[in-house]
């Protein structure tokens, strides 16, 4: 099958070839939605992140692509999303089958399930080197950090 990519093939210039497509940001709704697939596989539609989402994020068809002071700090500081994060405790949940894994495979299931696309050499390399720095205590701690990584940034937030 095909699909869309986050990223523009290089050398392809033309949106009507339907390779690649144009930047928006996700309203709150997908990208609450994304965030549970993401981790947990599956989404609640009723799940409080919907909500939370929903009070930050309130422009559902912007005119422009831009995140804003204000929504960085609060996915920085979000209690809701880290707790969301935290609480992903099931054998199906990303980060518990992040734990079972090197950093190779580790770093390989994170960016499919976050970006829907196999990491390149590089992202390969750094993630596994992130993901195996570290003690085994702290493990689960990095685990969160890289996936909340992933979630928060610009290629997640935008249409992936």
């Amino acid at each position: 099958g095909w699909y869309l990519d986050s990223r523009r093939p290089t050398g392809l210039d033309d949106p009507a070839t339907f390779a690649w497509s144009l930047e928006r940001p996700l309203t709150a709704e997908q990208y609450a939605r994304s965030i549970q697939v993401a981790v947990n596989g599956k989404f609640r539609n009723d799940h409080p992140l919907v909500g939370q989402l929903r009070q930050q994020f309130r422009e559902v068809l912007p005119d422009a692509a831009e995140s804003t002071i204000k929504d960085a700090l609060y996915l920085s500081n979000n209690a809701a999303l880290n707790e969301f994060l935290a609480s992903a405790e099931g054998d199906r949940d990303l980060i518990p089958r992040l734990e079972q894994l090197n950093g190779v495979a580790a770093a390989e299931l994170l960016v499919s399930s976050c970006f829907g696309r196999s990491p390149n050499a590089e992202e390969t390399e750094q993630l596994a080197a992130f993901l195996e720095g570290g003690t085994q205590d702290n493990k689960r701690q990095r685990l969160r950090q890289a996936v909340w990584a992933m979630l928060t940034s610009s290629e997640f937030r935008l249409n992936h």
